[in-house]
């Protein structure tokens, strides 16, 4: 995608995202974005993490494991 324009490589990223096309790597390899800079993009856009209940109890379970 090197070729469009910043503005289309980016609208394509938060549809994708949005779509659940593409993960939040994806989203930042194609913008040349770190994790912390994806986040912030996303979220200026109104562009949240899909998180399910069930994601939610896997993160506590392994914090549990880990801790």
């Amino acid at each position: 995608m090197g070729g469009l324009p910043r503005h289309i490589q980016e609208t394509l990223a938060v549809e994708g995202y949005r779509k659940e096309l593409l993960t939040h790597c994806q989203v930042g390899q194609l913008l040349g974005l770190g994790r912390w800079e994806t986040d912030a993009f996303l979220k200026e856009r109104g562009v949240f993490l899909s998180f399910s209940p069930d994601d939610l109890e896997r993160d506590y379970e392994a914090a549990e494991r880990a801790a």
